[in-house]
């Protein structure tokens, strides 16, 4: 891992350590997650919590960002003396020749620009007025209603031997939005199970290796969250910062559990969800 790399892991670490909780927002439009501004990609795995801290250390005001090349091509320019956040990526090197040729990934950085860092007026759309509680209910019914996941009642949990989520009725929690956070946390957990992304899912005895998942699922959370415009007063932060002191490679356990978050994410809002669901 570069030293640059290891710098932009190690700040996000100190900033999750400090009990900084970037994905406590305002959600503005359809959704909080960092976009591309050229493609309207969402960033994935580190990269979103890496432009969420930006966003909130710099009160950027837009969730849009792009390479100064990508937007020079869309006629767009950076403010002289703008200086810009590093991103990872990974970039496939091709060694040998033939049939001694081999790949292999390697990690790399780029430098994007938040949409307010540009010279002129801000071009993504006017922003909606914000769903209210209801439609945001609605719209998120109609999402689990198509992953066809089986869930029963009592305490929140995921239980992996029965592939079944555990949840109380919407009306013991505060509000819709905590009832959401709350399903979209084991929703991730449901991701795990070995017919889709296959993660290791374990009891609380395997302590780092529970831990870790409860990283994925807390990170993957904060995805759907920002994704649906769900708002809640918990604070993630100290939650992650709890799982993350098991951890003597804080840093590397941070990366590869937003990286196996993003993957999660894709997952439950990408990934066509026809498939056979276990016993």
């Amino acid at each position: 891992m570069n030293s640059l790399v290891t710098q932009v892991l190690d700040r996000l670490v100190a900033d999750i350590e400090a009990g900084k909780n970037p994905w406590k927002k305002s959600w503005k439009g359809s959704s909080g997650m960092p976009l591309n501004g050229t493609t309207d990609r969402t960033y994935r795995g580190i990269n979103t919590l890496i432009l969420w801290l930006e966003a909130d250390a710099k009160g950027f005001s837009s969730n849009r960002w792009g390479t100064f090349k990508q937007w020079g091509g869309a006629g767009r320019y950076v403010k002289k003396g703008e200086k810009g956040t590093p991103i990872v990526f990974y970039k496939v090197i091709e060694k040998g020749q033939g049939d001694d040729a081999t790949t292999f990934p390697m990690l790399r950085v780029s430098w994007v620009f938040n949409e307010t860092q540009l010279d002129g007026e801000a071009a993504q759309p006017q922003a909606a007025e914000p769903p209210t509680p209801e439609e945001k209910h609605i719209r998120a019914m109609a999402w689990l209603d198509g992953l066809g996941m089986k869930i029963g009642q009592g305490a929140p949990a995921y239980i992996p031997a029965l592939d079944e989520l555990r949840m109380p009725m919407p009306s013991e929690f505060t509000s819709l939005d905590e009832y959401w956070a709350t399903l979209f946390h084991e929703s991730v957990h449901w991701t795990g199970h070995k017919l889709r992304l296959n993660r290791k899912l374990v009891s609380q005895g395997a302590e780092l290796e529970y831990a870790a998942e409860e990283l994925v699922a807390e990170i993957g959370a904060a995805f759907l969250n920002a994704s649906f415009g769900i708002d809640i007063e918990k604070n993630n932060a100290a939650y992650l910062r709890g799982w993350l002191s098991k951890f003597d490679n804080k840093r590397e356990a941070i990366f590869e559990a937003a990286k196996q978050a993003g993957r999660a994410f894709e997952f439950l809002t990408v990934q066509p969800q026809a498939m056979e669901q276990a016993a």
